[in-house]
Order: structure tokens, then C-alpha cells, then sequence
């Protein structure tokens, strides 16, 4: 867990292996960070 994070977003993406982080703002999570290493990214298009 990392209360404040230390380094940009990015970085910590760039070092996740199969792991996926939830980002919280007040115990609420807000945002997920997921690997998108060998992933089809299209399907993930918005």
C-alpha cells in the first residue's frame, strides 16, 4: 500500500507484473491501475 504516492502514476503501472492497484481518495476508490502488458488493447478502446 502506498498512502502518498512518491513517483508518477506511470511508473508504478510500468512495474506491475499481473497485479492491478486501486487508487482511493477518502476510502473511495476512484481509479484502477491494470497492466497492459500482452493485452489486445482494441477491445479496450473507449
Amino acid at each position: 500500500m502506498v498512502a502518498y504516492p512518491r513517483q508518477p502514476l506511470a511508473q508504478y503501472a510500468s512495474e506491475l507484473k499481473d497485479e492491478i492497484v486501486v487508487v482511493t481518495k477518502g476510502r473511495r476508490a476512484v481509479a484502477v491501475l491494470v497492466p497492459l502488458k500482452n493485452v489486445d488493447r482494441e477491445p479496450l478502446a473507449l
